[in-house]
């Protein structure tokens, strides 16, 4: 049986109703509209950042929510992933959670490979994708940090869907990712 025809199908139907759903909540021609007062509730939140070599710390202006952010790019300096870790309370076995952030295309059953200089790598699944790319979420031991600050690089090793044979090797600098790591998990007093 074709599988694609029910989802074609499905997504048509859902594009469809969309639509009509707009079409019925949109205000007859050359009636009033309502402005609303409301700030736009999907507004980006405003972010203080500071560089630390090839690391960012970005924190929400308003809270005292704070995240480290590398962009991940190719030998062609062309951005392919992102990265981002955060510090977790309270800490438990893991003391950071990182999010790997790869364009759809991504190869899911290989996950995301990392390797810290030339220690062992590790493999992490990849738990969602939606139009901004396919998200892989874990935690960082204490062990994990500690490598990272004493590391140089973090070897990432990707799979693409169309060409599974020939892996996407990128480099993930750790240059910065002390100071930042420092910052980000100490906190203001």
């Amino acid at each position: 049986m074709n599988l694609m025809k029910p989802l074609v199908f499905s997504a048509a139907m859902l594009a469809a109703a969309g639509a009509w759903s707009q079409e019925l909540d949109a205000p007859e021609q050359g009636a009033p509209t309502e402005q609303s007062a409301q700030p736009e509730q999907n507004a980006e939140p405003e972010m203080e950042v500071k560089v630390y070599q090839d690391w960012e710390l970005r924190c929400e202006t308003e809270a005292d929510q704070c995240f480290m952010y590398q962009m991940v790019r190719n030998a062609s300096d062309s951005p392919v992933a992102e990265i981002r870790i955060v510090d977790i309370e309270p800490r438990g076995e893991a003391v950071a959670g990182a999010t790997v952030v790869t364009p759809l295309g991504t190869l899911l059953d290989a996950g995301v490979v990392l390797q810290i200089d030339e220690r062992e790598a590790r493999k992490y699944p990849f738990n969602w994708c939606t139009r901004a790319g396919c998200f892989a979420r874990f935690g960082l031991t204490d062990a994990e940090i500690a490598a990272m600050k004493a590391g140089n690089v973090v070897k990432m090793r990707l799979l693409s869907v169309s060409a599974p044979d020939q892996p996407i090797l990128l480099n993930v600098s750790l240059a910065g990712f002390t100071a930042a790591y420092n910052e980000m998990s100490t906190p203001e007093g």
